[in-house]
């Protein structure tokens, strides 16, 4: 009597793990370039919320110490910066350039000496703060009465 033992293969041969590494490698390939625009958007993100706080900070300052604030731009040392007017004391100094977490390539002010917040909580105009990452940007607004509007 014949003895008739098929083998089962167990396993995989080398050619089907070297398809799968090709596959993993091409979706690897495809998937960089959108990493790199949602780790952009979100470094924008990040510094956008952080100019947000320091703005609503600074009117809550200028009404918490019946003392008049000024927030200015500094490009020179790229500092958004909170100051005392009356005293000239400087409150806070946020760095807006680049670091290992924030890759920011400009940050503007319009107007570009910034603004005076007055203790009665009103500023002397408003604010706008374009923060840019190459081809992201992301505006602040804030209103002469205190109100910060993200765009």
């Amino acid at each position: 009597m014949p003895l008739n033992t098929c083998r089962t293969r167990t396993g995989f041969t080398l050619v089907e793990m070297m398809m799968v590494v090709v596959i993993i490698g091409m979706m690897a390939i495809i998937s960089v370039p959108r990493i790199g625009t949602t780790v952009a958007r979100s470094r924008i993100a990040a510094l956008e919320v952080v100019v947000v706080s320091d703005l609503e900070r600074a009117f809550a300052l200028a009404t918490r110490t019946r003392r008049p604030i000024t927030v200015t731009y500094d490009s020179s040392t790229k500092q958004l910066l909170t100051k005392d007017r009356a005293a000239g004391t400087t409150l806070s100094a946020r760095y807006l350039g680049k670091t290992a977490e924030l890759s920011v390539t400009s940050v503007t002010l319009a107007p570009s000496k910034g603004i005076t917040i007055f203790p009665t909580g009103l500023a002397d105009t408003t604010l706008s703060v374009t923060i840019a990452n190459g081809s992201f940007s992301r505006l602040v607004r804030s209103t002469i009465a205190g109100q910060i509007v993200r765009q």
